[in-house]
């Protein structure tokens, strides 16, 4: 697949072209993304982030958890919490 700079124009040497001509118009190029809601975890708080990995989205999460609510992703109980649905996949914008 072939991207133009500054573009998401997509030219594709492929037979499934026109499928992923669609998937890179609906998503932007991205084929995946996250979001935490911190409700989730901390009733009331109104913080959310969102990444590209889940990895990504739990460093973010981490920083956010240990600078505003003196919690940690580590910990049993919130790693309970972001596997029940505080992290959620979602489609990107």
């Amino acid at each position: 697949m072939i991207l133009e700079k500054g573009s998401m124009q997509a030219r594709t040497l492929s037979p499934l072209g026109a499928q992923w001509n669609a998937i890179l118009r609906s998503t932007r190029g991205r084929l995946a993304m996250f979001e935490f809601v911190c409700d989730h975890i901390v009733p009331g708080c109104t913080h959310k982030e969102q990444a590209d990995t889940r990895e990504e989205l739990i460093e973010k999460v981490d920083m956010h958890l240990r600078e505003h609510h003196d919690l940690h992703v580590h910990d049993p109980a919130v790693m309970k919490a972001l596997d029940a649905g505080a992290i959620k996949f979602i489609k990107p914008v």
